[in-house]
């Protein structure tokens, strides 16, 4: 069990947690398929939340596809995704209390995102959030979840192991990655039910005050 004393890295998944971007990443994907004339199956995108874009795009669509078409999808719909973000992302709410908490308790944060690096620093930068990390590692640079590269690169590029590290994730691949690192994991029901999220080490449905005090006592923080 991690101790206070212990606990030196919050590391924070960004899709999911940090903000609201399902719908700007869905439309993303739709207006980059549309631009090829590929057609989207927009059922599968639900399931699929939290991984990284190239694993996605070719189980979103019956149309075979090359590698380099994948890029190219991949390419453009980053595009849209960042165009898309000053109307259709947010701050998830309670976010900035806990980001505010754990800073006063001089425990250092940083991003681990499947995501692409341009976008994960863009974003954080408009919202205002960039200050609050002192660190990121991004997909761009590491194997994406469920594989633990991401989280191992964060706490790495911070000098600390990974047992003192706690990931705060929403998705089935972050969880699996939080726990193949060796890392305590507080999953938060954003992107899928609370049944699904049964391998992190406690999960929660809002960042409340309230929720904040409960990871304390149950992780002993």
């Amino acid at each position: 069990m991690m101790k206070h004393d212990c606990l030196q890295v919050v590391l924070w998944d960004m899709d999911g947690v940090l903000i609201d971007s399902h719908y700007a990443h869905f439309l993303s994907f739709e207006k980059a398929f549309n631009k090829f004339g590929i057609i989207f199956k927009k059922e599968e995108y639900a399931g699929m939340f939290g991984m990284a874009n190239n694993r996605m795009i070719q189980r979103m669509t019956d149309t075979p596809l090359t590698d380099a078409m994948i890029e190219e999808i991949d390419r453009e719909k980053d595009i849209f995704f960042r165009e898309s973000c000053a109307t259709e992302v947010s701050i998830i709410k309670g976010v900035v209390g806990w980001l505010d908490e754990f800073r006063k308790d001089g425990i250092r944060q940083a991003v681990a995102s499947s995501g692409s690096y341009e976008n994960l620093r863009s974003i954080l930068d408009s919202l205002h959030l960039l200050s609050y990390f002192d660190a990121t590692a991004s997909g761009d640079e590491y194997p994406p979840k469920p594989e633990p590269g991401v989280f191992l690169a964060a706490a790495r590029k911070l000098g600390v192991a990974p047992e003192n590290c706690l990931v705060i994730e929403d998705s089935l691949v972050g969880v699996q990655a939080a726990a193949a690192a060796g890392m305590s994991c507080v999953a938060i029901t954003t992107s899928y039910p609370r049944e699904q999220l049964t391998g992190a080490s406690m999960v929660i449905d809002e960042f409340t005050q309230e929720n904040l005090d409960r990871v304390r006592r149950t992780l002993n923080l």
